[in-house]
């Protein structure tokens, strides 16, 4: 019963769009919806078990998007391959790298930042590269690291609503920098990272004094409601009842006369009653 009002669901969905003569993109967005979790398929949880977010691939469009409760970011159709390269967690927060792969092997790397169960946050790392990332620990604020050509390591500070860099600096200098804080002994210890995160805590590191831009939050996707498709298959089905548009009075039966009678003559209009299929 189940699958036969799903499909008459879906087939009075996509009559619907095709008589609106919406794009196949928007079509394949509605048919997901329609399907719910059997359109999606889970690839990495993202953060804490609570939290309950997820990337997911979609199964009719192929995009990857993120999900949590009543909630879904769409990543785009342009990105037939994306992946969590990196987690880790800190002060309520689980930061996710996605690695977005186009579909002529470009790569775009992205930070999400899941701040509660319906509040989820993109940015764009400004990195096309496949090296890996490292988690760091300096001054208070998560150092994110990835390795570029020639000995070189990009850095970003990261915090809750906030990304600074990039910025480039050598990884002897980050190394010289941990050689002379143990030598003093001297260090500031890093918090622990989450359930979610690295599974190690993030390294002390230093880093040269910069003044990094703040990169805006990506605005090219947006978090959007996703309403659980379930709510709509299992609502009760509506009744065929008819619809009482005037209640007639009980009243002695009338002669034959009078039901005869014309509206002209200023007797009551006759009552009638619609009823909807």
């Amino acid at each position: 019963m189940f699958k036969l009002r799903t499909a008459a669901i879906l087939l009075a969905g996509a009559l619907a769009l095709a008589l609106a003569g919406c794009s196949a993109t928007e079509f394949n967005r509605q048919l997901e919806d329609a399907m719910g979790s059997m359109a999606r398929t889970k690839v990495t949880r993202i953060g804490s078990p609570a939290r309950d977010c997820w990337l997911v691939k979609l199964n009719i469009s192929k995009a990857y998007a993120v999900v949590v409760p009543k909630r879904i970011l769409r990543l785009g159709e342009e990105f037939p391959q994306v992946s969590v390269v990196s987690q880790f967690s800190g002060s309520g927060v689980d930061y996710a790298v996605l690695q977005a792969v186009r579909a002529n092997g470009a790569v775009e790397n992205f930070l999400l930042q899941a701040l509660s169960s319906t509040q989820v946050e993109l940015y764009r790392l400004d990195s096309s590269s496949r090296l890996p990332f490292t988690v760091g620990y300096s001054n208070g604020q998560y150092v994110l690291m990835q390795d570029t050509d020639g000995g070189k390591v990009a850095y970003w500070l990261v915090g809750p609503s906030s990304v600074r860099g990039p910025s480039i600096t050598t990884r002897s200098q980050l190394a010289g920098g941990k050689s002379a804080r143990k030598s003093s002994g001297k260090s500031k210890k890093s918090p622990k990272s989450g359930s979610s995160g690295a599974q190690t805590k993030p390294e002390n590191v230093d880093l040269p004094m910069a003044d990094l831009p703040n990169i805006q939050q990506d605005t090219s996707v947006r978090l959007e409601v996703d309403t659980p498709p379930e709510s709509a298959s299992q609502a009760p089905a509506v009744k065929s009842e008819p619809v009482v548009v005037e209640q007639p009075r009980v009243t002695a039966p009338a002669s034959q006369g009078a039901a005869s009678a014309p509206a002209a003559s200023g007797g009551a209009a006759q009552p009638y009653t619609i009823v909807v299929d």
